[in-house]
Order: C-alpha cells, then sequence, then structure tokens
C-alpha cells in the first residue's frame, strides 16, 4: 500500500518560485537556517508550521509530498 511521505525537496522547489529563506522565516516565525534544516531533511517541520509554509507559500500541504511505496 503507497503512503504519502513529506519530500524536503518538494518543500525546497516551492520555496524556489517564492520568497527565498530568509523571507519566508520571517514569514512563518523562525530561523533561516531552521527553513534550511527543513529543505535538506535534517529537520521535520510540525503539521502547524507545515501548514504555515504552504500559506506564506501561496499553496497547499500536498505540495510537500510525495507517494512512498
Amino acid at each position: 500500500m503507497a503512503s504519502l511521505k513529506l519530500s524536503p525537496t518538494n518543500l525546497r522547489r516551492a520555496n524556489e518560485r517564492g520568497l527565498g529563506i530568509r523571507k519566508l522565516a520571517r514569514q512563518v516565525g523562525c530561523r533561516h537556517t531552521t527553513i534550511g534544516h527543513y529543505e535538506t531533511g535534517y529537520r521535520t517541520p510540525s503539521t502547524s508550521r507545515l501548514a504555515e509554509l504552504a500559506d506564506a507559500l501561496g499553496t497547499s500541504l500536498e505540495t510537500f509530498f510525495e507517494v512512498a511505496e
């Protein structure tokens, strides 16, 4: 059965079209290094932080996920 997996690459791609790491961090209330950690997969954002990121980037939560077999 397939499941959804958070994709740091998808977060990075969404942000490349958006605000830039520092401005995004300011909008969601965290440090730019934290955003960098999310984008590299070093840290995983909470569900509420994912919602804030999606809102700031003008996208849906589904953007950040991929299907894992």
